[in-house]
């Protein structure tokens, strides 16, 4: 029970940082489409597809941490494996457009360490 009750607090705190990401993303909506449409590769295609490249973003920040809890609560390893896949192809993607090496060391840094908790998570 305490490895349980351990393991829900930790899905909740990481899943905190991707929905309030996700609200900020709805709420900022033409802000940062405009922001992805400045990366390289996105500055080469039309608007559109940095604008549908953000829903995709919010849908995974939103579903994935909720099918991660739901999988924890529910013991069902399918939907822990859904959900931290989401979410790690989410920080993986922000992590290559948004915080490259060298510039943006720390910040790579903790993405990766937020995917390693992840994995932990689907692991256990």
């Amino acid at each position: 029970m305490y490895k349980f009750i351990i393991k829900i607090i930790a899905v909740i705190m990481i899943s905190v940082l991707f929905i309030d990401s996700g609200i900020d993303k709805i709420l900022n909506f033409m802000k940062i489409s405009d922001g992805l449409h400045t990366k390289i590769l996105f500055n080469l295609l039309p608007l559109f597809v940095s604008q549908i490249s953000i829903v995709i973003s919010i849908l995974l920040e939103l579903i994935s941490p909720l099918l991660l809890l739901f999988g924890v609560i529910s013991n069902n390893k399918k939907y822990i494996i859904a959900g931290t896949l989401g979410l790690i192809i989410f920080t993986t993607l922000a992590t290559i457009f948004y915080h490259p090496l060298p510039k943006q060391k720390n910040a790579f840094i903790k993405n990766m360490s937020i995917i390693g908790a992840l994995l932990f998570i689907s692991a256990n």
